[in-house]
């Protein structure tokens, strides 16, 4: 079976997709058949970078390769924002990282292409190019990457290691899994009314997973130091955050510091349930 893979900016796709290619799979990314499209132009990549820009045939001509080796080949990785829409048979993986955790990994990363002065800078860069690339690709193809209900598997990257998160990939292969997602305990956040028992739900607001069920579990989790949360999305309703005394309280008993507190002003990235 392909793997399709694709994520938020930082969230280590490179990291886990040279893992995977350690077990076996090929890797194709956008970047490699956008080289080999360059090459029977006899130009450079620069050049058809430059010629993209106005011609939409370029897009198509990676888009109709994509869907032809998605067909032709097994066993592959599709390294590819669109690859879940245009191999629709692939096992489709959503990899997403804590924009404040991106943004250091950025930042340390030492990208020629990529200098900032200091993390912060790099998430609020991060921030606008995730935003200015949600706008092309529904643009260009009506519809949102970013919606995680495209997705067999998301799983969350932020205090996961590439190892980890690969093997989760594998097992989610093997297994066939639908629609399943894994988050870290430490990227949750108590919801006013929270339920005590029952499966963890989470709801999407200000960028962030609110919990508004299962505080048993979850808070189990966190006492184990366990890497994974599974969790199941539902839709926000009349779920609200919870006041910052009750993270405080969460942090002080479990002996770890949030990334964050949900910013009530940040702009919306991740829309789970758009349409």
């Amino acid at each position: 079976m392909n793997i399709s893979i694709t994520g938020t900016l930082g969230s280590g796709k490179s990291s886990v997709c040279k893992i995977l290619k350690e077990n076996g799979y090929d890797i194709i990314s956008n970047g490699v058949l956008f080289r080999e499209i360059a090459e029977e132009k006899g130009i450079t990549v620069v050049e058809l970078n430059e010629l993209a820009k106005k011609d939409k045939s370029i897009d198509d001509m990676l888009d109709e390769r994509s869907i032809r080796l998605g067909k032709e080949l097994d066993s592959t990785i599709f390294d590819s924002r669109m690859g879940w829409h245009f191999i629709p048979d692939s096992f489709k993986v959503f990899l997403l990282a804590d924009m404040t955790e991106a943004g250091r990994r950025v930042y340390n990363d030492n990208r020629v292409s990529e200098s900032y002065n200091d993390p912060a800078t790099a998430k609020a860069d991060l921030i606008k190019r995730q935003l200015m690339e949600k706008k092309r690709f529904s643009d260009l193809y009506q519809t949102d990457y970013l919606n995680l209900n495209n997705y067999d598997l998301v799983i969350e990257s932020t205090y996961a290691t590439p190892d980890q998160i690969a093997e989760q990939i594998l097992k989610g292969v093997e297994e066939k899994v639908k629609s399943q997602a894994k988050l870290n305990p430490k990227s949750l956040y108590p919801a006013e009314e929270a339920k005590d028992e029952g499966e963890i739900l989470v709801t999407p607001i200000h960028n962030k997973f609110i919990l508004v069920s299962g505080l048993k579990k979850w808070k189990e989790l966190l006492k184990e130091e366990a890497v994974f949360a599974p969790v199941q999305f539902v839709e926000q309703g009349s779920a609200q955050i919870a006041a910052e005394d009750v993270f405080e309280a969460v942090e002080k008993e479990f002996g770890f510091k949030y990334l964050e507190y949900p910013d009530k002003k940040a702009e919306v990235i991740l829309d789970f349930f758009a349409k």
